[in-house]
């Protein structure tokens, strides 16, 4: 039906269940789903190779793999994700270049940051899974006027604004 706007909108909750919620509402809701479980994939760069991870604390989990290892290694970016998508995410990336030639070890991987960075944002579009927010660190390079620009934005099911 054109021109008539929709009065309600469905949302799957974290425990899997499905609820009818009034569209003013959906922001707020979606903030709140989020909010339960705010998780963040990230790459980080150690030598030749990136690591594809998530934590829920992206500066920790830098210092911990710094402290196992012996080389630096940078938090190049991360994105905020609701958990259950950054695990899905992370895990649909692992399973399908497992085995290839760009595939270290683990969760290790022979690209540089960019490729990485690139790898799960593809990855993210494919599964057609949302980000709230994202950090680059100021040493990755990244196309001018790219900022959050390609993010899709929950709230309106469009390209986030701005």
């Amino acid at each position: 039906m054109v021109g008539r706007k929709r009065k309600s909108m469905a949302l799957r909750e974290p425990n899997g269940r499905v609820s009818r919620i009034k569209s003013d509402d959906a922001p707020l809701r979606d903030v709140d789903v989020f909010l339960s479980d705010p998780t963040a994939i990230y790459v980080t760069e150690c030598g030749p190779m990136v690591k594809i991870g998530v934590t829920r604390d992206p500066s920790r989990r830098s210092i911990e793999l710094q402290t196992a290892n012996g080389q630096d290694v940078r938090l190049a970016w991360y994105r905020w994700m609701h958990g259950k998508d950054a695990r899905a995410l992370e895990k649909a990336i692992h399973d399908q270049h497992r085995g290839s030639t760009c595939h270290a070890r683990g969760e290790w991987y022979y690209l540089n940051l960019e490729a990485g960075i690139d790898l799960v944002e593809r990855k993210t579009r494919e599964l057609g899974l949302y980000a709230v927010w994202e950090k680059y660190s100021a040493f990755v390079e990244r196309p001018i006027g790219s900022h959050r620009n390609h993010l899709a934005n929950p709230f309106t099911g469009g390209l986030a604004r701005g």
